[in-house]
């Protein structure tokens, strides 16, 4: 039997919800204090995807327990840990464009790093789901 899940972090659901709120931020017509509304959520979003950075590596991370608990994740486990400087690189870059332009319009990246950064935790909301739901037996 599959060992139980660990009930969702509260640093998983506040980078979740921070994703959507500068997705939406970011796909609101444009007008005044668009921007800032844009840049608001975006230092948001960053500060909840640093807290998953620090809840998710090292040796007592979740990435940790979840190799532990299923031996054969230990690669897209590591691609996950490969993912995290780019996407912190990623939201900076945003972030630097929003403080130093006047724009009323999404930054060019913008949509990719919103398609990265979601993917990577639906990717590891996936592997979770994989490593403590799924039953492949005599795994230990």
């Amino acid at each position: 039997m599959a060992t139980t899940a660990p009930r969702r972090s509260s640093t998983d659901a506040d980078l979740y919800a921070r994703i959507r709120d500068f997705e939406e931020a970011v796909g609101a017509p444009a007008g005044p204090g668009w921007r800032n509304r844009a840049a608001g959520t975006l230092d948001a979003l960053r500060e909840a995807f640093s807290a998953h950075v620090a809840a998710s590596e090292g040796p007592g991370g979740r990435y940790a327990e979840l190799v532990a608990a299923a031996p054969r994740l230990a690669g897209p486990v590591e691609r996950l840990l490969r993912e995290h400087p780019r996407i912190g690189v990623d939201l900076a870059d945003l972030a630097r464009v929003l403080a130093e332009t006047a724009t009323t319009r999404p930054p060019v990246g913008a949509a990719v790093a919103l398609r990265t950064i979601d993917r990577h935790h639906r990717r590891g909301t996936d592997l979770l789901y994989e490593a403590y739901v799924i039953d492949l037996g005599g795994e230990t």
